[in-house]
């Protein structure tokens, strides 16, 4: 009766961390698309994987359209997304990762700030 008793417990541990595996592949699978709609144009992406827990998107870039100058670069993103969301029909990121940053900022010859999120043209007042 032990055994019996051992052998299930066992069965259920294994189907219990086998479904917590299958369920963070599924919503990090739900993630990607997601992912790939945010980032807009000028944004480079060099490789956008699935870990088991976690979605990865390594390379990330940023150029500005129009001066062709890189605004901001990172090693790598991570995604984690959260289960008891998805258990809910919804989809959460519990977790966001970016590790290596590096941002850049450029000047003007007139001495005015460049930037994507800083405009050079004055506004009347």
């Amino acid at each position: 009766m032990k055994k019996w008793l051992i052998g299930v417990v066992g069965f259920l541990l294994v189907l219990l961390i086998g479904g917590y595996f299958i369920l963070t592949f599924y919503a990090v699978k739900f993630i990607q698309p997601r992912l790939q709609k945010v980032m807009g144009s000028g944004f480079t992406v060099e490789e956008v994987g699935l870990k088991i827990t976690y979605l990865s998107a390594k390379g990330i870039r940023y150029e500005d359209p129009g001066s062709k100058r890189k605004f901001f670069q990172a090693e790598e993103i991570r995604v984690y997304p959260s289960l008891r969301s998805l258990l809910k029909n919804s989809l959460h990121i519990r977790e966001f990762a970016l590790l290596k940053p590096s941002f850049f900022f450029y000047r003007s010859p007139e001495g005015h700030m460049v930037g994507p999120w800083v405009t050079t043209t004055k506004r009347a007042s």
